[in-house]
């Protein structure tokens, strides 16, 4: 429970916040336009590549690290598009990852006075339409705790891989047989249960995903 006197300090706190946003408005205007689409309505309450894409390859300015986390997320959806935690946990590391650099920052600028620091890095340019966007809106350090560390993010999306390797390598191996050895004469036809086994062999070596 706030004390009255508290509770008046906050509000003037508050006044002199709203005035500093106000001068950042215009000095430095949020990317967040009317016509730009909401982080939290296209890529995390409900995942949409076509949406994803559409900005990845925009070339209107945005906020970091929005499109480093976009792609995060797009690739771990390309590999499991079913697993709606993987590509979440892949946008949160980035955005964590983030979130240390800001503080950083902050800390950096103003060494002797810390919290003014963190609450700088959050209402300058670099950080406001991170916060505002990307943040805030998914819940916050509450949300980001429950991600993986980069480590069992690596395992659960190689596991979550295997699949789609296998598929790539059947691809590949009945492209060899169709472009180098079909037209030899020589050979039956390209066996797609053969294919499998052999793709399966060559994925089952890797233990590790570098991403």
């Amino acid at each position: 429970m706030l004390t009255k006197d508290t509770q008046k300090n906050l509000e003037r706190v508050k006044a002199l916040w709203s005035q500093l946003e106000a001068i950042y408005e215009k000095t430095s205007p949020s990317y967040l336009t009317a016509d730009w689409p909401r982080f939290s309505n296209y890529a995390w309450d409900n995942f949409d590549p076509k949406t994803v894409i559409d900005i990845l390859l925009s070339n209107k300015q945005t906020y970091e690290p929005l499109r480093d986390v976009l792609f995060s997320g797009l690739c771990s959806w390309t590999v499991a598009p079913n697993d709606e935690d993987l590509t979440k946990n892949a946008m949160m590391l980035v955005g964590i990852k983030y979130l240390c650099h800001l503080e950083l920052l902050g800390r950096g600028a103003f060494p002797d006075q810390p919290i003014f620091g963190d609450a700088a890095s959050r209402i300058s340019p670099t950080g406001r339409d991170f916060f505002r966007d990307f943040y805030h809106p998914i819940g916050g350090l509450i949300t980001l705790l429950e991600s993986s560390s980069q480590d069992e993010f690596s395992e659960r999306l190689f596991s979550a891989s295997e699949l789609t390797m296998n598929v790539v390598g059947l691809m590949t191996t009945v492209h060899m047989h169709v472009a180098h050895v079909a037209p030899l004469g020589r050979f039956a036809n390209a066996s797609t249960e053969r294919g499998l086994l052999t793709s399966d062999r060559s994925t089952s070596n890797r233990s590790t995903l570098n991403y």
